[in-house]
């Protein structure tokens, strides 16, 4: 099974380019719905939010109380320590439902999975892909297309959220394909299409079955897979940028 990254920033686009993956029945696992799902009540992380970060986090007007994820947002995305403290609770638990997603998809075969998350390579799951594709968009165009979405932010809220990502040009090092939305919807479509073709090349056969079939085949392919990523394609260093 291929497990693919998609990832990108912030009103990059990374959910319209999800949206038409999944419309050519490609399984989606969203990391956004699973973080929610690690900060639950009464989940350990929930706990350890509340404990930290105390009474303002915490929405009362729900049962049982939950976080309230717009008072968390505003303090961590104006304090980079306290933020990092958010993902050092969150990232373990997030990544712990994520691997059992993948199981879960691998015992009912699917030939590929789209791990969708704008934090793939901030929290170092992209180690658990098999390639990278990124969504890319302009610092201008993102700035537009999140006061567009979120008019209560001011200018300089929105460009607090943008900055605390990592930038999307830093974000090329680690992608094996970029999806450039900056036009079109069809034009965003007609590219989309070309990258799940040449993804789809890679995936079937012989090699697919045996992985599938005889899971130590699988566990092996994989290391080796992860092996090949860091040692010779060096995802995540210096590379040129087209």
């Amino acid at each position: 099974m291929l497990v693919v990254g998609l990832t990108g920033g912030i009103a990059s686009g990374k959910s319209s380019v999800s949206y038409i993956l999944h419309s050519h029945d490609i399984p989606i696992i969203d990391l956004d719905v699973l973080a929610r799902e690690a900060v639950l009540p009464n989940t350990s992380a929930y706990r350890r939010i509340v404990k930290h970060f105390g009474s303002p986090v915490v929405d009362s007007t729900t049962s049982p109380p939950s976080l309230n994820r717009e008072a968390l947002g505003a303090i961590v995305f104006k304090d980079e320590k306290e933020r990092k403290i958010l993902n050092r609770i969150v990232h373990p638990a997030v990544r712990r439902l994520l691997f059992w997603k993948i199981i879960k998809h691998w015992i009912t075969g699917s030939k590929i999975v789209v791990v969708d998350a704008p934090l793939l390579i901030e929290a170092g799951l992209w180690r658990l892909c098999g390639s990278i594709v990124l969504v890319y968009t302009t610092p201008p165009l993102q700035l537009s297309r999140l006061l567009s979405r979120n008019p209560h932010l001011s200018e300089e809220q929105a460009k607090e959220r943008i900055a605390a990502q990592m930038p999307l040009d830093e974000k090329r090092k680690w992608a094996d394909w970029t999806v450039e939305n900056v036009g079109t919807r069809e034009e965003l479509e007609e590219q989309v299409k070309g990258v799940l073709e040449r993804l789809s090349a890679h995936i079937g056969g012989v090699g697919w079955a045996l992985c599938w079939l005889i899971p130590p085949v699988g566990v092996v392919w994989a290391l080796v897979k992860v092996g090949y990523r860091l040692g010779w394609k060096r995802v995540g260093r210096k590379k040129k940028v087209e």
